[in-house]
Order: structure tokens, then sequence, then C-alpha cells
């Protein structure tokens, strides 16, 4: 829904996006959402190799880039939101207003924020980042 509602030289900007599904247990570590190894010489794509992935224009982010997001945090569900990373056969990971991270059953109302790729050639030319002024992008 949301990329349908998108105008078309906006669409024009993405490009497919890789998404991992592999489900991440409480008390694994970020890169197990990714590999099968803990090792820091193992590239994405040799760990694309052993996880189940998808690929779009639009997705959810996975358990770790949540933590690069500018989203802040608040006392407002609006802040909330669903990951794509499963937790177990019945949960999701779904990070919390206050910026943790818990595993729930899908059937909470949190939010879901789109994940994007956009093209490399893709800039920001305008604004500041803020709620005010927020980046406008170009070619």
């Amino acid at each position: 829904d949301w990329y349908n509602s998108i105008e078309e030289t906006s669409k024009n900007m993405l490009v497919d996006g890789t998404y991992y599904q592999k489900q991440l247990s409480s008390g694994s570590n970020y890169k197990g959402a990714v590999c099968e190894t803990v090792s820091n010489t193992v590239t994405i794509k040799e760990c694309a190799k052993t996880t189940t992935t998808w690929t779009g224009k639009v997705g959810l982010s996975r358990y770790g880039e949540m933590f690069a997001s500018q989203q802040g945090i608040g006392s407002s569900n609006s802040s909330a939101m669903w990951l794509v990373t499963p937790n177990s056969s019945s949960k999701m990971w779904n990070l919390n207003y206050y910026g943790g991270a818990y595993n729930n059953v899908p059937s909470l109302i949190l939010g879901a924020r789109p994940s994007i790729t956009l093209k490399s050639t893709i800039k920001i030319i305008g604004g500041l980042g803020t709620k005010e002024r927020p980046f406008t992008l170009g070619e």
C-alpha cells in the first residue's frame, strides 16, 4: 500500500533491496540474524547463502538495523514498530517506544515502517533532516 501511494518520480529512485529473514532467538548476537557464524571475516554475500531472503522494493527493518535508525524515542506508540526478524515460530521482534527490542506475538498493534533501498546515484539535495525541514532527494 505504501509503495503504491508514492509518486512515480519517487518510485524511480528505488531499487530492489534484500531483506534477511533468519530467526534470531533471545540471547543471540545480531550477526546471528544474518549468518550462521559470528566471524567478522564472513561477508554478507556469503551469509545470504545460509539465510532466507526476500528481494523487493519495500520491506521492514531487521534486528540490528533498528539501532541505526534516527527515529528517536519517546512515550508514544507511534515510535513502536515491528521488525522483519522472527524470534520463534510464533513471535516477531519489535522495537518499543523507549528504544528496546522485545519479542511478541504479531497480534499487538504496532507500527510498520517501510525500509527501502535507494539507487546509488540519489543524493540529498536539500533540507536539514528535521521534521520541519525534511531532506529532499534527487539525482
